[in-house]
């Protein structure tokens, strides 16, 4: 693909983190420390339950507002920006952001094909839901979980081979006069969400991606926090095969994904 690969180092048993410069040594850590040599910030927090209560409606009222809320900019369809932005990469894509019989339905997920000469493809996909965040932070981020995985699945990504990894965008979680409610419960999903995504078979619930905290802004005397959010990425490496689709008649073959 004529993309430039530089060799950053290896591996060894030595138990330290050793980089040079020009032959000479300008950082010698042991691993441990660079694991574990920052103190943990212990928080305490509190959850209230929120207790909602579903409404009926009348059809024309429930008619009405679902479709205000698919006119969200938030909730309506991409395709707009899609089709704004070049997304092809020397046509490497093998599932792209738009699919089915017209080409105007949003895919679940992307499959590209790195190496013209082979049939193995990467599928990469994602999940996030920040609003859910309003009613439960500990669900959002297993749903947020979940819907990658989902949509990777969808795509035939195959569960027992498969790298997750999360990336939190969250308000300040620390506790101050600045941040009387904070917001600190995005830890307690780890354990359980790990247990279950290992018992379905992925291998490496998820690793730690680009973490951003304290996302506040203060004017006068109004504080706006965003939501807090999770966006769960998976990739894995899948193989992909010709085979025809009876509904599409003016095209012979397409590609379909099994993962490897």
């Amino acid at each position: 693909m004529n993309v430039e690969a530089t060799d950053l180092g290896h591996f060894t048993a030595s138990g330290h983190y050793h980089c040079l410069y020009q032959g000479q040594t300008v950082a010698w850590l042991p691993m441990a420390f660079v694991h574990d040599g920052v103190p943990q910030l212990r928080i305490p927090a509190r959850w209230c339950r929120r207790l909602w209560r579903s409404r009926s409606s009348p059809a024309g009222r429930l008619r009405r507002g679902v479709a205000g809320a698919t006119g969200r900019l938030n909730i309506c369809s991409k395709e707009s920006v899609v089709r704004r932005y070049d997304h092809e990469v020397q046509a490497g894509t093998v599932v792209k952001p738009l699919t089915g019989v017209a080409n105007d339905g949003p895919s679940d997920a992307a499959v590209v094909k790195p190496l013209p000469d082979s049939f193995a493809g990467v599928v990469v996909a994602h999940g996030i839901c920040p609003r859910y965040s309003d009613l439960d932070t500990y669900h959002m981020t297993a749903n947020a979980i979940d819907e990658a995985l989902r949509n990777y699945v969808a795509v035939g990504g195959n569960v027992e081979h498969v790298a997750g990894l999360d990336n939190f965008c969250w308000c300040d979680p620390v506790q101050s006069d600045k941040t009387p409610t904070a917001t600190t419960k995005r830890p307690s999903w780890c354990a359980p969400t790990r247990r279950s995504t290992t018992t379905a078979g992925v291998r490496r619930a998820a690793d730690l991606g680009k973490d951003s905290m304290k996302n506040d802004y203060q004017i006068g005397d109004t504080k706006i926090s965003i939501p807090p959010t999770l966006l769960f990425s998976v990739i894995a490496r899948s193989m992909m095969y010709a085979a025809p689709r009876p509904w599409m008649s003016r095209v012979p073959a397409t590609w379909f994904t099994c993962s490897a």
